[in-house]
């Protein structure tokens, strides 16, 4: 045992609520979750249910780089990161 407890890898649910977290944001919209899935592509190549940990992280960083908010006249965002956890965000 190493004793660190950092995880290898991290789901697509946890890099969006991890971007939720570095934002300060209790609730989110579809559009964020775009902007997070347009990263994952960005970064990876494609949107995967899992990724190694650097890459989950590197994920955050390029939506973090390029997120400027969502259109609040059309957005729908009351997504919790309980809501995203068990996918509700994804119907």
């Amino acid at each position: 045992m190493t004793g660190d407890d950092s995880p290898v890898r991290l789901t697509h649910r946890q890099v969006t609520r991890i971007a939720m977290a570095v934002w300060g944001y209790v609730e989110i919209c579809r559009f964020f979750t775009l902007a997070i899935e347009d990263a994952a592509i960005c970064v990876h190549g494609c949107v995967e249910p899992d990724y190694p940990l650097e890459t989950g992280l590197a994920i955050v960083k390029a939506f973090s780089n390029t997120w400027q908010g969502c259109p609040t006249e059309v957005c729908d965002g009351n997504w919790t990161p309980i809501d995203i956890e068990a996918g509700r965000h994804e119907q």
